[in-house]
């Protein structure tokens, strides 16, 4: 703590990082820790655990629950107020964009884009978008026409309902 006293004078620019860098780690920390706890809980229901609905897969697209990705199936869910997506599938071969149509009930209000794990090619990430009428697309980061073909993770996706 002394030596910690002794920069202050010297570089509160170094103090101050430091102090960033520590806060925003725990600060993670807790974050993930909530994040865990709240996925987990569903009011009413015995054991606590969101009941997850399958997806049903259109234009092609396969689950990947039972390839090399052993992802989990394609699933849907929702929890004190949040809709949770799960699993992931994939297409043999390049198809259309869209590979499911989300429940009316489960549906956003406004066009959603968000950031998903893809493998296609050397690329890590692409678009799933998901629109009020429920429809679901998923697009190569490449561009926004060009839909993915390979493995499409939605494990870790969530929105509001009625975002």
């Amino acid at each position: 703590m002394r030596r910690l006293r002794a920069l202050v004078p010297q570089s509160p620019a170094l103090v101050i990082s430091l102090l960033a860098l520590i806060f925003s780690l725990s600060g993670g920390a807790y974050a993930a820790t909530a994040m865990t706890q709240h996925s987990a809980v569903r009011p009413g229901v015995s054991g606590g655990r969101i009941t997850m609905h399958s997806l049903h897969l259109v234009n092609g697209w396969k689950s990947a629950a039972k390839t090399a990705y052993k992802s989990g199936a394609p699933s849907y869910g929702v929890s004190n107020g949040v809709v949770y997506l799960s699993g992931g599938m994939y297409q043999p071969v390049q198809g259309k964009a869209q590979f499911a149509t989300l429940p009316k009930r489960y549906r956003p209000s406004t066009n959603l884009f968000i950031t998903v794990s893809v493998e296609e090619g050397l690329t890590n990430f692409g678009t799933l978008f998901i629109s009020p009428k429920g429809v679901m697309e998923v697009y190569d980061p490449s561009g926004a026409s060009t839909p993915v073909s390979d493995f499409t993770g939605l494990s870790g996706v969530s929105f509001p309902l009625g975002s």
